[in-house]
């Protein structure tokens, strides 16, 4: 019921629960309830517990979207055994007449794991450098680190080769604005929406950042997610110029 209120255009999944021997499939009954199309990517198969009972399930990645993708495929990224199988997902479809390129990615949630979380990151936008896309690309997800670790902030500082920005924060998201629910207010923020410049640097622009789905459907009720939502307006046709120091 959130996310229809929201009517986005795309909505960037991890952790999608879907388990044949349970008969549920999250992403496809959200793809259904919202009309939109939906390109879903297995990994991390085991044993979990549903509905009060152990099952066989996969937690996947989706991306959801009211256009239809032109392009789209799953990236295998560097694993650990203790964490099991982690897969990128890129997609693109042309949006206001531009081509529109979004990665949705989870990284490593393993607590000394820095290093494999930076060559997840690294597959993921060797794979985007490589692709050649002409319009915006964004890169988005659970990042499982935070804005100022060592993962993120060198890579934000490093424009020798491809420009990121925080678009959430271009968007003119302020304050505090922790995502993970049941922290103590205002919490670590571990997810991100980054816009990617390549070919002349140029970033589209970026309106309305906010936090979503951070409200129970009624009080003491339960919330959509164990993580909120960050959600920003996308400009494709109005880039703006980068410059650097």
């Amino acid at each position: 019921r959130q996310l229809a209120e929201l009517a986005p255009d795309i909505v960037a999944c991890q952790e999608a629960f879907v388990s044949e021997e349970a008969g549920a499939d999250t992403p496809r009954l959200l793809a259904e309830e919202l009309g939109m199309n939906l390109f879903f990517s297995p990994a991390r198969e085991k044993a979990r517990v549903f509905d009060g009972r152990e099952v066989r399930s996969i937690s996947g990645m989706a991306l959801l979207s009211r256009r239809p993708w032109q392009t789209r495929e799953s990236i295998p990224l560097p694993s650990d055994r203790r964490d099991g199988e982690r897969v990128a997902q890129v997609g693109a479809m042309e949006l206001a007449g531009v081509l529109l390129t979004i990665a949705n990615l989870h990284l490593t949630h393993l607590a000394d794991a820095d290093e494999l979380r930076r060559r997840q990151l690294a597959t993921v936008l060797h794979h985007l450098s490589g692709a050649g896309g002409v319009g915006p690309i964004l890169v988005c997800g659970d990042f499982n680190t935070t804005f100022d670790g060592p993962v993120i902030g060198p890579l934000l500082a490093d424009s020798s080769c491809v420009n990121i920005r925080d678009a959430w924060a271009a968007g003119g998201g302020t304050g505090p604005h922790g995502t993970l629910v049941g922290r103590a207010a205002p919490g670590p923020c571990i997810d991100y929406i980054l816009s990617m410049a390549l070919d002349g640097r140029r970033h589209p622009r970026f309106t309305s950042s906010r936090l979503a789905l951070n409200m129970p459907a009624e009080p003491g009720g339960i919330l959509p997610s164990d993580h909120f939502a960050l959600t920003t307006i996308l400009h494709p046709d109005q880039p703006e110029l980068v410059t650097t120091s």
